[in-house]
């Protein structure tokens, strides 16, 4: 508890929302204490003081009043709905009496209730309280949320009620509106004049949580890259960690810029001004995420998990479960392929405690069964081919023949075959010519001259983010004394001198920032020293540092300088806002009038760009039509041909809307319609109303419809922590009423109550707005607190008709209707047609990975043509951030999994985790890779596609075949083929070097090995490339030290490792996905012929 608890007490900014929140509920809860007002609010009063807890005053101004209305105008909606439903079901009455006629107590005993009335108003209440539930899963965390759960309740006292009075009382309902009303007057009230927040000043808040972590990876990273990467506690994720931070602040961010232009403001930059930044914010997050990537390309070649494993299903337990000391990686003698890296390796996920590492190929296996060394030495690929013959022939198959034993001879069940063999078989060979032990002071000695070339960029970008922070502080610490100037002339209580003078202009700034990107162009170039010998095949071969270390060392310095580059950008952007306060000193500005009442109100506060906080209807959803060179695509019905006429065309709309009925939200709006109409049976029927009257049934029938949710897990977590809330708040609640009232019936006096709300209910406020946990859990908490200590003060000073109780009773029956209502809620969901979270996880992960495979295609197609209008690297950037935010929430609700029982085992939650990181890894790739594309030219650009063979018909339909099936199998649940094409495998076919063009025709079919032993030096002939990228673009045909120095040849090489880097992430995500769904078609192939033609092909290495 102290670890969220002090930062909030020692931070006055973080405190000012508790404070003003516990303002609210004292003054609430002392118009409850006044008499008078207590009985004009009627029956339901103290919704005065629960709905504070429900709805307190954090928030902005602006954002409160929206909250406040949106609040007040669904009430009035459910007003009318119900008038409606009353007016309407007054007439199936036999017959009316007169309000002065219908005795009170005949009227709460149910003797006036006749069926046709019930039916009516329980079908419109059914009908009402759906739409309302729609409306709180449709837009998730939003104004909608809260407004349509207190609508809810509206709904439930106003139509639930109706049938017990034998005339309309259309008044019903302002017993739920008079109390929220005047809740709604007293938070606008307060936070307009008490601490008062505005939405420039959050968003400010919003964008120093974003920057600070980028801040705090720069300086960082200035002692990082000084230590030795072969140190035991050198941190390879630590940039990775602040980024991670960093990214998820930006939803936040945009959710705060979505009212920016929506409220009067007086300061030095508008509302556009600050939204004009979120852009520019964003586009810092890719370069910082690729200095964090040049730190996973060095740990795949330490920790040796490069490459995807073979991974096997529950049950299955070797002696591969233990842990194995892993051989060497074999590397050629001569320079590799660049940098190849990955993840940790797949592991046995259904036994975690029990899982290790594995080897990333099936050398080991051979090895083991050799009984050799845990070390190998280089020699020749023939060796290399053999060895895979035999790890296939020595090792893995006697392990499949020990799966197919009669099961007799087994106590366990048996157990199901590895998947992925395929797949390490072709990965075998290529790790053998990657790093190796001996290569690491070359990994060494780039990190150190990183570090001596880029420490002094590094420290100014850190000083510029920390004048940005500094400029953001000041943004609003400044207002009122420019406001001041303005009206007085002169500026009056404004910084003190000690902090002007501590001030750095942003042009300063800017400056110095500049002047240490120039210095760092020429900086640079000591990295490439190195590999002179290399280049100009000088020296031992042995000497000679590969030229893939060389690529990762680019990676750093070109996302470093382009990181500066953009950081330049924001600053100028910022310089322009100081010239405007120079100018004019501050000004008023006026909320923007087609913001206003622009659709983005309907927008879900906290997501991307309008990303709704729920996902669509259908996971599965395969995303528009688009349209290329090759035609427009889009979906066919595959049972029926296009619609030609009218009759037709309804027929498909309707068909459309029939199969809809039984999945996704609507499955949940009929769910809650029927939850609804059963739980509000009782109160409809003569022998029991008076009973559910008395009991508060109706709060049973509100904690159903707040619990319902689309998946049975979350319904069954509903469960089991409105229980543990309810608990915990019954016990605060007891403990502050009895305090205040001794006696336990009557406070002593207005006076002690009062007092003991003053001191409780900061602490409350504090486990409302910052307890950690789901918010739901601290809502419900909080809320029974209120409503304890408020149902207590009005029944003891003016009770009403029925229930009478205080204290324990209260909090009593509080805890027995909201486990009949969770009950009801888990029972509903339970039955079928239900959805489940595990299937939702799956779908959802389909999507996503249908999403990536469109995001592939557009980067491709951007960098096929950067300058084509309709392809945009921001909305690129952007689509692949709301890509990683839909993953974000994926994980969220994966946690919520294991409440759903099944008889079928355990959900293998380790496994979609790899499936997450992999598509994740994969999402922020392709952002760098629309990085890359930016700084290319048009003939570096075209050169990079056919280097990697991204824009080839046939590897570009195999890596879209890849994804597509991934997304299919995950959909259907079906296996995927046991064969598969291995993407890497494909791409290494014709060879790699650092060339910019492609080898030979007679390297096209030489062994990967070949590429780097054979074209390692400048002598490459120019392939068959039509039209070749160095005729069109007048490139160099050869690689030298001139070359090599070339901005555009950095961002070409750094263009190849991202390219290879993303073709690895689709081939383990081809392997996470078989962990998932398995394989199948098995086929007999020739395991080694493909590696005994390279093996064929390739010479002796040259000495």
């Amino acid at each position: 508890m102290i670890a969220w608890t002090v930062p909030v007490l020692t931070s006055w900014a973080k405190f000012k929302p508790v404070l003003r929140s516990a303002i609210v509920a004292w003054i609430c809860l002392l118009l409850m204490v006044i008499e008078p007002i207590e009985r004009q609010l009627g029956n339901a009063s103290f919704l005065l003081l629960v709905g504070v807890f429900i709805q307190p005053c954090e928030l902005p101004v602006v954002a409160v009043i929206e909250r406040e209305m949106f609040t007040l105008g669904l009430l009035l909606i459910a007003w009318a709905w119900s008038c409606l439903g009353t007016a309407i079901a007054v007439q199936a009455r036999t017959y009316q009496l007169a309000p002065t006629e219908a005795a009170l107590a005949s009227i709460f005993s149910g003797d006036y209730i006749q069926g046709a009335e019930a039916v009516i108003c329980g079908f419109f209440l059914s009908i009402g309280a759906a739409a309302l539930l729609y409306l709180k899963v449709r837009f998730g965390p939003s104004p909608f949320l809260f407004a349509a759960i207190l609508s809810c309740i509206c709904l439930d006292v106003a139509l639930g009620y109706q049938p017990l009075f034998p005339y309309p009382d259309y008044m019903l309902a302002t017993t739920i509106i008079k109390p929220l009303a005047l809740k709604a007057a007293v938070n606008i009230v307060v936070a307009l004049f008490f601490f008062p927040k505005s939405v420039n000043s959050s968003f400010a808040d919003k964008l120093v949580a974003v920057l600070a972590p980028m801040r705090d990876a720069a300086r960082s990273q200035i002692e990082l890259l000084q230590q030795s990467p072969l140190d035991p506690d050198f941190n390879f994720t630590q940039v990775h960690d602040l980024m991670t931070k960093s990214e998820g602040g930006i939803l936040a961010l945009v959710g705060a810029g979505r009212l920016l232009t929506r409220e009067v403001s007086f300061g030095v930059a508008s509302g556009q001004d600050l939204s004009s930044l979120i852009a520019l914010v964003r586009a810092l997050m890719s370069p910082m995420d690729g200095m964090a990537y040049y730190y996973r390309l060095i740990r795949a070649d330490m920790k040796h998990d490069r490459f995807p494993q073979l991974c096997q299903q529950p049950g299955f337990e070797d002696e591969s479960h233990g842990q194995r000391s892993r051989p060497a990686s074999r590397a050629p003698s001569r320079p590799g392929t660049p940098g190849i890296d990955g993840p940790q390796p797949f592991q046995d996920v259904s036994h975690v405690d029990k899982a290790a590492q594995r080897p990333s190929s099936l050398a080991p296996f051979a090895a083991r069964e050799k009984g050799s060394s845990s070390t190998s030495t280089p020699r020749s690929s023939q060796d290399s081919s053999g060895n895979i013959r035999q790890a296939h022939h020595g090792a893995f198959l006697p392990r499949i023949a020990h799966l197919h034993l009669p099961r007799s001879r087994h106590h366990s069940p048996e157990p199901a075959p590895r998947v992925g063999a395929w797949e390490a078989l072709r990965y075998a060979a290529i790790e053998t010519q990657l790093h190796r032990e001996a290569h690491n002071k070359f990994t060494e000695q780039c990190t150190r001259l990183l570090g001596e070339t880029t420490s002094e960029l590094l420290a100014a970008q850190a000083d510029a983010l920390d004048h940005i922070l500094s400029w953001l502080a000041n943004l609003n610490r400044t207002r009122l004394a420019l406001l001041r100037r303005r009206v007085l002339g002169k500026v009056i209580g404004g910084l003190p001198s000690a902090d002007a003078e501590k001030r750095k202009s942003s042009q300063e700034v800017l400056g110095s920032l500049s002047s240490a990107l120039e210095r760092f162009h020429t900086a640079r170039l000591a990295l490439i020293e190195p590999f002179r010998a290399t280049i100009e095949c000088t020296g031992s071969p042995e000497e000679r540092p590969p030229h893939r270390y060389l690529y990762q060392g680019f990676v750093f310095q070109f996302h470093t300088a382009r990181f500066g580059e953009r950081l330049v950008t924001l600053l100028e952007a910022i310089v322009k806002m100081e010239e405007r306060q120079d100018a004019i000193g501050g000004r008023f500005w006026l909320p923007s009038l087609p913001h206003i009442f622009s659709a983005e109100a309907w927008h879900s506060e906290g997501t991307a760009d309008g990303e709704h906080g729920h996902d669509d209807e259908d996971p599965a959803h395969m995303g528009p039509d688009h349209s290329s060179m090759l035609g427009r695509t889009k979906r066919r019905d595959p049972d029926a041909l296009e619609p030609q006429g009218a009759i037709q065309q309804i027929g498909t709309r309707a068909s459309t809307f029939l199969h809809t009925l039984g999945r996704g939200n609507m499955l949940f709006c009929l769910k809650a319609a029927a939850v609804t109409a059963l739980l509000s049976l009782p109160q409809f029927m003569r022998s029991s109303a008076r009973f559910c009257y008395v009991n508060k049934a109706v709060w049973s029938l509100f904690m159903a419809q707040l619990t319902l949710a689309r998946h049975r897990g979350e319904v069954a977590f509903g469960l089991v922590s409105r229980l543990i809330a309810t608990t915990a708040g019954a016990a605060m609640g007891l403990v502050i009423w009895y305090i205040a009232a001794p006696t336990g019936y009557h406070a002593s006096s207005p006076y002690t109550l009062m007092v003991t709300a003053a001191i409780a209910f900061p602490i409350v406020m504090l486990v409302r707005l910052n307890a950690p946990g789901p918010p739901i859990t601290s809502i419900i908490t909080c809320v029974t607190v209120a409503l304890v200590l408020g149902y207590s003060l009005k029944d003891s000073t003016n009770p009403t008709f029925g229930f009478r109780g205080v204290g324990w009773t209260v909090a009593w029956r509080r805890f027995v209707g909201v486990l009949i209502g969770t009950g009801a809620a888990l029972v509903m969901a339970i039955l079928p047609p239900s959805s489940t979270l595990r299937k939702y996880q799956r779908l959802g992960h389909a999507a996503t990975i249908s999403e990536l495979c469109q995001l592939y295609c557009d980067v491709v197609a951007y960098a096929s043509a950067p300058h084509h209008p309709d392809r945009s690297p921001t909305e690129l950037t952007k689509r692949l951030l709301a890509t990683r935010s839909k993953l974000r929430r994926l994980a969220l609700t994966r946690s919520v999994v294991t409440y759903e029982f099944s008889l079928r085992g355990k959900w293998p939650v380790k496994r979609y985790e790899e499936l997450s990181a992999v598509a994740m890894e994969l999402s922020k790739l392709l952002s760098h890779a629309v990085t890359v594309t930016e700084k290319l030219g048009e003939g570096y650009s075209a050169a990079l596609l056919r280097k990697t063979r991204f824009l080839d018909p046939g590897f570009l339909a195999d890596c879209i075949s890849v994804l597509s099936l991934c997304a299919t199998a995950l959909r259907s649940g079906e296996p995927l083929p046991q064969v598969m094409p291995v993407l890497m495998d494909r791409l290494l076919v014709r060879g790699t070097s650092y060339e910019l063009t492609d080898v030979s025709d007679e390297g096209k079919d030489a062994s990967p090995n070949v590429a780097a032993s054979e074209m390692h030096t400048a002598e490459s002939i120019v392939g068959d490339a039509s039209p070749p990228a160095h005729d069109a673009y007048r490139l160099p045909k050869h690689v030298d030290m001139a070359t090599l120095q070339s901005e555009q040849y950095q961002a070409f090489a750094v263009g190849m490792t991202i390219a290879f880097g993303i073709v690895l992430r689709i081939d383990k995500l081809c392997m996470a996905t078989k962990a998932l769904v398995g394989e199948s078609y098995p086929v007999p192939a020739d395991w080694s012929s493909g590696r005994t033609h390279y093996a064929s092909s390739n010479p002796p290495h040259r000495s």
